[in-house]
């Protein structure tokens, strides 16, 4: 089920726009961007195709070939790989976060992000959206 529609794409290509308030950069992140539909994706093309100077998109995908082939040959493939645990918490010790161990637990191995529960989004019904 793809779950990032039209409205999702238009509200990042009117905020994309905006220069940042602090630093240089504005950077958006869509996260499972294999999961927009044609029309969000055709409309996500139109920012890639003529991005403003300050803007850095960074999408995560679980299959890069579900993206389409247009949106591939204008970005820059990635790969990452999951860090160990042990890793983590030595980067959250490095980092003096607090509680370090807990957030991890909850995060599924990231200390700086929270696990995302599965439940119906009250927006559009789907199981997760780009809000939740």
């Amino acid at each position: 089920m793809r779950q990032i529609g039209i409205p999702q794409m238009r509200l990042l290509k009117e905020r994309a726009q905006y220069k940042p308030s602090k630093g240089t950069r504005r950077v958006f992140l869509i996260d499972q961007a294999d999961r927009a539909n044609e029309q969000a994706a055709n409309s996500l093309l139109k920012t890639l195709e003529e991005p403003p100077d300050h803007l850095i998109l960074i999408l995560t995908a679980e299959n890069v070939y579900d993206l389409l082939p247009t949106i591939r040959s204008r970005s820059v493939v990635m790969n990452f790989s999951p860090l160990s645990g042990d890793d983590m918490q030595a980067f959250a010790r490095y980092r003096k976060l607090d509680s370090a161990e807990s957030r991890i637990a909850l995060s599924g191995g990231s200390p700086g992000w929270r696990r995302r529960s599965i439940s119906k989004c009250s927006e559009n019904g789907a199981r997760r959206c780009w809000r939740c």
